[in-house]
């Protein structure tokens, strides 16, 4: 490969430790988030297509169930909601919205709840249950935001049917088409 540069490329900034950079903003500092405790992991995290909020997951304890928190990127506070010991969430587009995935006794991912941002979790309406203890489910946005999509696995294994979305301005879409776009972006 040849790599060509022009004048109008963009020079990346020199980083010097303890040295703000103008424009930039420190979204969540892991080492910050972890002092006083034995362990900590980072289990996921979304930002709001506004830029306002992010939610994310942290596991302190070690047994990746993981609790989500919806934090103001322009105060720094959070909101007072806290989804405990869950297994991944995300925010709808617009932000008003958050889908979760619930955790079984044996770690299974097997409940799709939705919460409404700025309401109480105890509020929230479970919108897909999976009875069979051999499937698991999972979240996450359509490419192109449009759709939170779930979807569920036996063993690692796919169904050959999946669950379609609702038609959106006479488009059709399943999430086999989010993979197959995604994947080609």
């Amino acid at each position: 490969p040849i790599s060509i540069r022009g004048a109008d490329d963009w020079d990346p900034p020199t980083i010097e430790i303890g040295v703000p950079i103008d424009g930039e903003q420190v979204v969540f500092d892991t080492n910050a988030e972890a002092q006083g405790h034995d362990f900590f992991r980072i289990g996921g995290m979304d930002i709001s297509k506004d830029g306002r909020w992010m939610l994310y997951g942290t596991d302190t304890s070690g047994d990746e169930r993981y609790d989500f928190r919806i934090r103001s990127l322009e105060t720094g506070k959070e909101l007072p909601e806290v989804f405990k010991g869950i297994g991944g969430a995300c925010f709808t587009p617009d932000a008003q919205w958050v889908f979760y995935v619930k955790l079984d006794d044996a770690w299974r991912p097997y409940a799709v709840m939705r919460h409404r941002v700025g309401t109480p979790v105890t509020d929230d309406v479970e919108v897909y249950h999976e009875q069979d203890e051999r499937f698991w489910v999972g979240i996450g946005l359509s490419f192109d935001e449009w759709n939170v999509w779930y979807h569920y696995a036996k063993n690692g294994r796919v169904p050959e049917k999946w669950t379609v979305a609702r038609p959106i301005e006479e488009e059709n879409y399943d999430f086999a088409d989010a993979l197959l776009v995604g994947s080609m972006l």
